[in-house]
């Protein structure tokens, strides 16, 4: 039996984030239908940070991570893999693709072991759960997370 389905795409949708969220949902669904198990876990791995040369900018791509945080928020049964810390600017094989890929593993096995099989000792990396910005910038990281 199928119980969850690692999704690790996204940075040609970039251009558009708000699409993504449509389409990640339609995509979703229709797994689930053609598994006939509404319950499928969806685990959606974030785009890393990397070099952003000429083919997007920094805020398309803050938009794009921002749209995969939503997605998983309003799809059941999906959990976003955290990445952006993962990211590897000094990777010989482009900083799109990083090298840190035990880590990445390490934190979707944790969420696949949290949701499939109970445990409830595992983190899935730092979230932002809130920001404030006056003369200096506060950024407070959810608890619930760890960092590996």
């Amino acid at each position: 039996k199928l119980s969850g389905i690692i999704w690790y795409q996204g940075e040609w949708n970039v251009p558009k984030p708000n699409r993504y969220i449509c389409q990640l949902k339609n995509l979703v669904q229709s797994y689930r239908d053609l598994f006939q198990n509404e319950n499928i876990f969806w685990y959606e791995v974030q785009l890393t940070s990397y070099v952003y040369y000429n083919e997007f900018d920094f805020p398309s791509l803050q938009n794009m991570r921002y749209a995969q945080q939503y997605a998983a928020s309003i799809i059941p049964n999906t959990s976003l893999i955290v990445t952006y810390d993962l990211g590897d600017i000094d990777s010989p094989y482009s900083s799109m693709y990083p090298r840190r890929k035990s880590e990445i593993a390490y934190r979707i096995s944790s969420n696949i072991l949290k949701d499939i099989y109970g445990y409830s000792f595992l983190g899935t990396g730092p979230y932002i759960s809130d920001w404030s910005s006056s003369v200096s910038l506060l950024v407070s990281v959810d608890t619930n997370a760890t960092i590996t």
